[in-house]
């Protein structure tokens, strides 16, 4: 398969409402790959499939709730919404933001090395070549 039909079979899955197509999507775009870039488009794809359940794209639209990045405007509390679905659906990347949420006392977050030891181990069972800066 070469890149435009790549792209092609992206796009249709992704408006057949897949929620790794939508995710796929919104990261052409993010990256401007194949595409021209729009990062702001790209943030409301990753909502979209978050709000379909996709676990990676939770983690992003997380972020970007909590640091006010992206298309929608800084929310602490619906951040940390949807970091903790990004978690409960397994994503490593997750655990390790929220880890380092206590490490940083970001948040109204206290320090608590056993929580972070707990979602370091979580990440790493979730996905064994995440890499961990707390190790």
């Amino acid at each position: 398969m070469d890149d435009e039909e790549y792209v092609r079979e992206v796009f249709r899955r992704a408006d057949e409402g897949s929620p790794e197509a939508i995710y796929e999507k919104g990261a052409l775009f993010d990256l401007g790959e194949f595409v021209e870039e729009n990062k702001e488009y790209a943030s409301e794809l990753f909502k979209i499939a978050a709000d379909k359940g996709h676990a990676h794209s939770m983690w992003i639209h997380a972020c970007e709730l909590l640091w006010g990045l992206g298309s929608y405007p800084q929310s602490i509390e619906e951040g940390l919404r949807y970091l903790e679905m990004a978690i409960e659906n397994k994503s490593g990347e997750a655990c390790i933001t929220k880890a380092g949420l206590y490490r940083k006392q970001e948040f109204g977050f206290t320090s608590n090395e056993a929580e972070v030891n707990k979602l370091r181990a979580m990440a790493k069972e979730f996905d064994e070549t995440l890499f961990d800066p707390y190790a």
